[in-house]
């Protein structure tokens, strides 16, 4: 009795040590996977870092520096964004071709990953929504930039990647409210929203308690008032982004067209709605109207904008009609209020 217990005990032994082994070798497996897991986990979160840390620098840079960025637009083409010293206390960021290295060190092991981004162009379509056809029309204030980033394991490369959509962050605006000055007639005086002289006005004259709104002259069924040169002070460009009027619009119309430059003895160009020469910007009292990008209609590549890209200075026309020529018909204008962005 005693000598068949025994045996039983020691086939129990044999089981019990064998099962143990499967056990010990399946957590073993299990672990040295978790192990990797938990690395690659790791690895992939440092990469995601990377890639927000890439996208913060490019939104620095595209603040300091949006006519440089606007025109790395090429396809294909991959940068990166270097940080160059300065000072001991200061740094500034550079944009270079190719792709950059990072080393990540972690219990003694090194990972060494890539990176680098790409700018696209971005295209609106009729109603502003974003469009993937590069036949509409290009977005001069807002780029694509997608991060890429890349990093080894074992015998193959992980890469992930981030799209982002740039844009221009800043912007003022600024209100005229006076044009009870005098006619310059000179293209190279500069003004500000104080001012309240003008370049040159027909068949409208100044109103109002102040002097400072303008309408229409008594006998005159349509005149125009033109601004002198605003300098905005941007030296890589500037956008213009809306325009507006306040006043009275009693039965007749008010129109605008902008004209943009870079030197105070150019010749200058008035455009309209499209980029035209002809058409105007119509607006109703009280509601901004948004400057497209001055696309003429000859220009199938889409490529230049007249409002938006590399100028500094800037003037607009502001043109008054009734459709009567009783003088309580014609609108009133009390300010005119400008919205840009740089």
């Amino acid at each position: 009795m005693n000598s068949k217990n025994g045996g039983q005990s020691l086939f129990e032994i044999i089981i019990a040590v064998g099962v143990a082994a499967i056990i010990i070798g399946s957590a073993t497996m299990a672990m040295t996977v978790s192990l990797k897991s938990s690395k690659n986990s790791a690895e992939s979160q440092k990469a995601y870092a990377i890639t927000q840390s890439i996208l913060e620098n490019i939104r620095s840079y595209a603040e300091a520096n949006w006519a440089t960025l606007y025109a790395t637009s090429t396809p294909g083409q991959t940068y990166y964004l270097a940080e160059d010293v300065i000072t001991a206390t200061s740094t500034t960021l550079s944009l270079n071709t190719g792709t950059t290295t990072i080393l990540l060190f972690e219990n003694s092991a090194t990972t060494t990953y890539t990176a680098w981004f790409v700018i696209e162009n971005v295209y609106r379509d009729s109603n502003n929504n974003l469009s993937t056809s590069t036949s509409e029309q290009k977005d001069p204030i807002t780029l694509k930039a997608t991060i890429h980033v890349s990093w080894p394991i074992g015998g193959s490369t992980r890469e992930i990647e981030l799209p982002q959509y740039i844009s221009r962050i800043k912007s003022d605006t600024y209100l005229f409210t006076d044009w009870g000055g005098s006619a310059l007639g000179t293209i190279t005086s500069i003004t500000n929203p104080l001012g309240d002289d003008y370049y040159y006005a027909s068949s409208v004259m100044a109103t109002g308690a102040s002097g400072g709104s303008i309408t229409l002259t008594d006998t005159e069924s349509e005149g125009y008032l033109e601004s002198l040169t605003f300098d905005t002070g941007k030296t890589d460009g500037f956008a213009i982004n809306s325009i507006m009027w306040n006043g009275t619009q009693n039965s007749g119309a008010v129109s605008f067209q902008i004209a943009v430059f870079n030197a105070l003895d150019a010749d200058i160009t008035f455009r309209g709605l499209g980029g035209s020469t002809i058409l105007n910007y119509q607006a109703s009292e009280g509601i901004p109207i948004t400057i497209d990008s001055g696309i003429t209609a000859d220009d199938s590549s889409k490529s230049h904008n007249f409002f938006r890209q590399y100028y500094r200075y800037f003037r607009y026309r502001v043109y008054i009609s009734r459709a009567t020529p009783d003088a309580d018909t014609a609108p009133v204008l009390d300010s005119v209020v400008i919205n840009w962005s740089y």
